[in-house]
């Protein structure tokens, strides 16, 4: 009798064991499967931000393609610019002139259209190498130092970024050179 009753107090031991071992193998799963739907969300979440910062890139690079071109572009805006500056015309250099600023009129169209500016600079406001370039300098008692005296060339941006600078004189006070 005493080994049917060990037999039964090993059986509920066993199955003791068994029921433990069970739960602990349902919290195993649990935790996997838990852990399992973290990586999956991490892994979407990864997919999303690489999807939307490849998007940004393209979108970037989009943006300023054209730059070049653009580039280019304004020089010929400038020789149009240069001829409308012609001073006493005749009768027939009149009717170019007016050809011409039509011409320049449409071009600067265009360029807006693909959002280019043109840097508001004038004479008299202060330096800022952000937007200006400066090729000289000269004195005018007028003026204080470090503001810009003359504009030579147009600067333009495009999306708000300086593609060409203005390029200007600025009035600085010559400082006499040392030997």
């Amino acid at each position: 009798m005493k080994t049917e009753r060990n037999k039964k107090v090993i059986d509920k031991t066993q199955i003791s064991k068994k029921t433990t071992l069970c739960k602990n193998c349902e919290l195993i799963q649990e935790k996997q499967k838990k852990i399992q739907v973290d990586l999956d969300k991490r892994s979407l979440a990864d997919m999303e931000n690489l999807r939307k910062r490849h998007h940004e890139e393209i979108t970037f690079l989009l943006k300023f393609a054209n730059q070049d071109l653009i580039i280019d572009f304004l020089s010929n805006v400038d020789t149009l610019k240069l001829a409308l500056q012609f001073k006493n015309p005749g009768p027939e250099t009149q009717k170019f002139l007016i050809g011409i600023k039509m011409a320049y009129q449409k071009m600067h169209k265009t360029l807006k259209n693909f959002d280019v500016k043109e840097i508001s600079t004038q004479t008299g406001d202060v330096y800022n190498a952000d937007f200006h370039e400066t090729i000289g300098s000269e004195w005018n008692h007028n003026f204080s130092e470090n503001t810009i005296l003359k504009i030579k060339r147009s600067g333009f941006t495009l999306h708000d970024r300086v593609i060409r600078p203005v390029q200007v004189i600025i009035n600085q006070k010559k400082t006499a050179k040392k030997n």
